[in-house]
């Protein structure tokens, strides 16, 4: 039977706020209530050096604060109700112009000035007890202070196991509303204190969503023939900001590294954003000056800005109805 969060040795107090950590031969991972943010992803293997594979900050207070100054990278924070961008925040829904808050000088951007990252999600389940699947379960009601319409849910599902780490949102709403939230931690196998370097990444996709300037979708498909991208399978990390789209059930994407570290993610999500950039130096864990090329995000969900787009499959949720967005992380040797 599991037990109460508050009973658990491996719940720990940072600063007036939980930890919460999940444990086994393989992995230790930890995540706080703010955000439902996965904090720190340490991999533990034999015959490989120990490290955390995400980035992030050392104090839970820290990723509050990266919202306050507006500047906040969303390191391992649940991202929603809708990820990426929507142009100018502005959509019809239900014959009016509802407009969105626009965090992105002139665009909408995960969810707005308040959204699921800045928020504080309560535990409902947390069990450490069976070591073949320890589990962590949060939930979050949206407020009028999200702005979006309809009223929803979203829940969140951490589980680990001796073969992988799952992420499973479920939105639910109470009306209808808008739902494509994702999960957004910055990884780098190397380890969160080193660069990108001898990395590869393969991607199982022949195209990628088209963009504008304001990196925005057009509504095309970019074929790799035809674009910039043809090489990427597997390729060295460079500079990315793309909506690959997916073509395979499962190990849609794989990072290696030159050490022979492998992480696999298989998601049931037609759409892989993967992201590596940024503008300026942020101070992260252990004093680590992150850059541009210190972690690459992997944004698993429906297609960015789908209601500007009807050939695109919709984001709408009906009153009642549930979204599943699920994804599995493993950790292998090389072949």
């Amino acid at each position: 039977m599991a037990s109460t969060f508050s009973q658990l040795d491996n719940v720990q107090q940072l600063v007036g706020m939980e930890v919460f950590e999940l444990k086994n031969d393989w992995a230790t991972i930890r995540i706080i209530p703010f955000g439902a943010t996965i904090q720190s992803f340490r991999i533990h293997l034999d015959g490989f050096q120990p490290r955390d594979i995400v980035l992030g900050y050392d104090h839970p207070q820290d990723y509050q604060r990266a919202f306050e100054l507006g500047s906040s990278p969303y390191f391992g924070a649940i991202v929603g109700p809708v990820a990426g961008r929507i142009n100018k925040g502005r959509f019809e829904w239900e014959n009016t112009h509802w407009q969105l808050p626009l965090n992105e000088g002139e665009h909408h951007l995960h969810g707005g000035t308040q959204s699921f990252s800045n928020q504080y999600w309560s535990c409902v389940h947390f069990d450490t007890q069976n070591q073949e699947k320890q589990c962590l379960h949060l939930q979050l009601q949206s407020t009028p202070e999200i702005s979006y319409p309809g009223i929803q849910s979203c829940e969140v599902r951490y589980t680990l196991s001796p073969e992988s780490f799952q992420i499973e949102l479920i939105s639910t709403a109470q009306t209808t509303t808008i739902a494509n939230p994702t999960q957004h931690s910055y990884f780098n196998l190397n380890g969160h204190d080193a660069t990108l370097k001898g990395l590869e990444i393969e991607i199982a996709a022949t195209s990628y969503l088209g963009k504008n300037e304001a990196k925005l979708p057009t509504g095309n498909h970019v074929h790799f023939s035809d674009g910039e991208y043809a090489a990427l399978q597997p390729s060295p990390i460079g500079a990315l900001d793309h909506a690959f789209v997916l073509t395979k059930e499962s190990e849609q994407v794989k990072m290696r590294s030159s050490d022979g570290l492998q992480l696999s993610f298989s998601t049931n999500m037609p759409i892989f954003q993967v992201y590596v950039g940024g503008e300026s130096p942020i101070v992260g864990k252990g004093g680590v000056k992150y850059s541009a090329q210190s972690g690459i995000c992997f944004e698993n969900q429906l297609h960015p800005d789908a209601v500007h787009h009807p050939t695109f499959p919709s984001i709408t949720l009906q009153t009642n109805e549930k979204r599943r967005n699920f994804i599995e992380i493993k950790l292998q040797q090389c072949d």
